[in-house]
Order: structure tokens, then C-alpha cells, then sequence
């Protein structure tokens, strides 16, 4: 009887610790708050009055320790990205250079023209901040020579992405999507999510690929992809969840 109960006992506290580490593993994805030290401090704060044997804060506490757990799932990070609230980009007070896309669309002309390939993400309304991993944030304006010099770096890497936005800034080079997963899946399903374009050059067939609205076009020479890109921007985004949309010879999607 007395084994009975202590491997019950141990069977409970393995399950509580296992509950309680995996929670706190999870809290501490957020890089944006620190969720896990205020977890510790309200999980500290009620053991002391439970040792202390304070008569009002402790039953305090307990009784509202569903509401704090309920608190901290709702402001962590991904569950946000979950329920897809997406962050809102802020649109400065200046009018976007008119030519920065043809800046751009001639800096990958002459990266395939060495053989290297090119891969470009464009942030419009939705923020990208959450959704990309980028090593420093520059945030220079879009022109020749600050891109010839960023692409001409040894630093530069050809399987990352230069992150753009619509307000004709240059955010940061060699950024990649947070999931672990294909360049073009993630391409696919986080344009799907928000409204950003990815745009990439392939130097062997020297053609354009650009993906939004969560589908995916091959094969646009350089002197259509300007237009094709403008064209996206300008449509309405689609967010519509399980919707497959129709495969053509040069388009594919990916179904939620």
C-alpha cells in the first residue's frame, strides 16, 4: 500500500514538473517580453504567503492564478502571430522615392549577371519584425550605390533575403523567415499571412519569381517584372484560411 502510494505520488510530481517546465520553455520564446521572470515572481510571490500563512493573500492568489496563466498565454508573442494580429508597419511622415524599385529590379539584373542569385522580401502595411530573423537592422534609403555596396560585401549571402519596405528603405541583408522550413514554402505561407512580396532572380534561367497573396509565379522576364510587382502591391490581400486556389503551369500555392 505504502509503494502503492509513493509511485503515485511520484507519477503526479513527474507530470506537474514536466507541465510546469514545458510552460516556462515556452514563455521563454518570447524575445520581445519577459514573460518568464514575471511568471517566477507571481509563482514566488504566492509560496512565500503560502508559507507565511498570510490569511487574505493567499487564497488571493491561488484564486486567481488561472486568471495570471490565462494573462500570460494571451500577451505571449506567438500565440499573437497565431491569431494572426498582425503588427501594422509605421508610414513616416516622407514620400517614398519613386524610383526604388527600378534601383532594386537593376541591382538584381547585375547580381545574376555574376552568377549569384538574388531572393527580396518587400514589408508593406504588415509588420515583418516578428515573422523574420535578420543579423542587424539598417535601415537606409534605397539608392545605387548603398546597394551596390551591401550586395559587392563578402557579408552578402545569396541564400538569405534583402528585407525591403514600400516606404523605399533598405531594413537589413541576409534575413531569413523564422520557421525551419523551404525558402519559397515559408515565402508562401507568410505571404499568405500578411501582405508582403518576395521577389527572387535565378541566374541560370534569368528570369523572376515573385510570391504573394500566398501564391507563387515563376518564370517573369526582367522587363515584365516591374509591372507584375506593382500589380501586387495594389491588389487586395487575400487571407482567406483552407481556400486552395487553381494551379497553372507557372503558379503554385500552398492549402492551409
Amino acid at each position: 500500500m505504502l509503494y502503492t502510494l509513493l509511485l503515485k505520488d511520484i507519477i503526479e510530481v513527474i507530470i506537474y514538473s514536466s507541465c510546469i517546465f514545458a510552460f516556462c520553455t515556452w514563455l521563454k520564446t518570447d524575445k520581445t517580453k519577459n514573460i518568464l521572470v514575471y511568471f517566477f515572481a507571481y509563482c514566488t510571490l504566492s509560496l512565500s504567503a503560502w508559507l507565511l500563512q498570510l490569511p487574505t493573500l493567499t487564497p488571493f492568489l491561488f484564486s486567481y492564478a488561472p486568471v495570471a496563466l490565462l494573462l500570460f498565454i494571451v500577451l505571449h508573442e506567438r500565440t499573437l502571430q497565431r491569431n494572426l494580429v498582425a503588427l501594422c508597419t509605421i508610414t513616416p511622415a516622407r514620400n517614398a522615392p519613386q524610383d526604388w524599385l527600378d534601383t532594386i529590379i537593376s541591382g538584381c539584373l547585375a547580381i545574376i549577371n555574376t552568377n549569384r542569385s538574388i531572393t527580396i522580401v518587400i514589408e508593406q502595411k504588415d509588420s515583418l519584425d516578428h515573422f523574420l530573423i535578420a543579423p542587424f537592422i539598417i535601415n537606409a534609403d534605397i539608392n545605387k550605390n548603398v546597394l551596390d555596396i551591401l550586395l559587392s560585401s563578402q557579408s552578402y549571402d545569396e541564400q538569405k533575403m534583402i528585407w525591403l519596405d514600400s516606404n523605399g528603405k533598405i531594413r537589413s541583408i541576409n534575413a531569413s523567415w523564422i520557421a525551419d522550413k523551404e525558402k519559397n514554402e515559408d515565402a508562401v505561407f507568410y505571404t499568405l499571412q500578411t501582405d508582403a512580396i518576395m521577389v527572387s532572380a535565378d541566374p541560370t534561367s534569368r528570369t523572376f519569381t515573385v510570391v504573394s497573396n500566398g501564391t507563387e509565379t515563376k518564370n517573369i522576364v526582367a522587363h515584365h517584372v516591374r509591372a507584375f510587382i506593382k500589380k501586387q502591391q495594389h491588389s487586395p490581400l487575400s487571407k482567406q484560411k483552407g481556400a486552395y486556389r487553381e494551379n497553372s503551369s507557372s503558379e503554385k500555392s500552398l492549402p492551409l
